[in-house]
């Protein structure tokens, strides 16, 4: 997959803990609400900067996983349908024109 989002990793600002930016502190991703809940901004905030490990681990188990559903579709083809479309979801332009 050619990554068309900005590699990781991504952290919280530790002054504006709803700021999620590169680790080198030099990009911006993204900025989450405040909510009146700061500890669900805060949640918010931290699965946001989790996008591209998790992206990065879906990826790596969706190869294993269809290699196990070729021999056993009983068992992962669950699996591998529900890693393919998270991994969909988080690459393609849904909505958009491509």
């Amino acid at each position: 997959m050619s990554t068309q989002h900005t590699s990781g990793p991504w952290v919280l600002n530790p002054i504006q803990p709803n700021q999620i930016a590169t680790a080198d502190a030099k990009l911006e991703i993204a900025r989450a609400t405040v909510l009146a809940d700061h500890g669900e901004t805060i949640a918010n905030t931290r699965l946001i900067a989790a996008a591209p490990d998790l992206l990065a681990a879906l990826e790596l188990c969706e190869g294993n996983i269809a290699s196990l559903a070729a021999a056993h579709p009983n068992i992962y083809s669950e699996w591998l349908a529900v890693v393919s479309a998270a991994i969909a979801k988080a690459t393609e332009l849904q909505g958009s024109a491509k």
